[in-house]
């Protein structure tokens, strides 16, 4: 029924997981974004049964929607885009899919800063994206080898222009293939994601390459622990084993 929520939510996105045999990679992807400080979907599992047949378990991922800008930021009134094989390039900009509300003018914003020549670019994009946050979003995305998302793939990912800073920040999607490995080629090649235009212009500036690669080292410190992964992975596994289909 229109306007109904159930615990708190009037959506749900359920993930049938098939680039993920073990249905918990995703669940664990996001909470280590959101463990390294990011704003990423809450995720479970649901077991689904529709008229008595067992569809098996997938993963309930939170919606990245008006709900989930109204616990993430000051004001959710900012333009919100989703990335589906998009980027910043004159090519590629018009393929973002605006969510709300807005002239799509911030976007050409970015894809202009990204003009700019390589001592200029700091200061240029640090007018329209959150850097640090950015730079810590393709920290993560490398670090979980999300290679399907923004910097790997220009793909499954959302931004939103928060109207608090005026600035984008970047949010994870579609996190069922990470800690796999991924396709390589001469423009993403394993190490550093950067098929994303924004990620490679940063790698090309030593002082934004350091910065990135200064981040990588401490959120292995601070957000990698692989006893702490082990069990989480156990949970989950226990949680999802006695539902779902041999």
């Amino acid at each position: 029924m229109p306007k109904q929520k159930v615990s708190g939510l009037d959506a749900m996105t359920l993930n049938n997981a098939q680039q993920d045999p073990s249905i918990v990679r995703q669940c664990l992807g996001y909470a280590l974004f959101r463990k390294a400080g990011l704003r990423a979907p809450r995720c479970n599992f649901a077991h689904v049964v529709v008229n008595g047949a067992d569809l098996g378990v997938y993963a309930h991922v939170e919606a990245i929607d008006n709900d989930f800008l109204e616990r993430h930021f000051t004001k959710k009134s900012g333009s919100l885009y989703e990335g589906t094989l998009s980027d910043f390039t004159t090519t590629f900009v018009g393929t973002f899919d605006l969510k709300n509300s807005g002239d799509r003018s911030d976007l050409e914003r970015v894809a202009a800063a990204l003009r700019a020549t390589d001592a200029e670019l700091e200061v240029k994009l640090a007018a329209v994206i959150d850097l640090n946050q950015f730079i810590d979003f393709w920290a993560m995305e490398t670090l979980l080898r999300h290679w399907d998302g923004y910097a790997g793939n220009t793909n499954n990912f959302f931004i939103y222009d928060d109207p608090e800073t005026g600035r984008f920040t970047f949010l994870p999607w579609g996190a069922d293939a990470v800690f796999g490995a991924e396709p390589s080629s001469a423009d993403n090649p394993e190490g550093p994601m950067l098929r994303g235009v924004l990620a490679r212009r940063l790698y090309n500036v030593p002082s934004l390459r350091q910065r990135y690669l200064a981040r990588v080292r401490s959120l292995l410190s601070s957000v990698f622990f692989e006893s702490e992964l082990r069990r989480e992975v156990v949970r989950m596994e226990n949680l999802v084993r006695p539902h779902v289909h041999p």
